[in-house]
């Protein structure tokens, strides 16, 4: 795979994307790569599935902010 192949690749697949090029605020205050825990990766799978059906996104999530939602969530 050539460098620019790695690189599509990347920018088509968010659970790649997010640690090389999202940072967040970690609860100490240190800026560190966004990687997904549990939950935000089992709400990409239902999302994906969503999106290969061509079906509207919705999703009700309750705790969101205690599992790390309001990080990925948006308009």
């Amino acid at each position: 795979m050539t460098q620019e192949q790695r690189f599509k690749e990347i920018l088509t697949d968010f659970r790649q994307f997010a640690p090389f090029y999202l940072k967040i605020k970690d609860k100490l205050g240190r800026i560190v790569p966004f990687i997904l825990n549990k939950s935000q990766l089992i709400a990409l799978d239902i999302i994906d599935d969503f999106i290969s059906k061509k079906q509207p996104i919705r999703l009700l999530i309750l705790k969101a902010r205690q599992k790390g939602f309001s990080i990925v969530t948006g308009k």
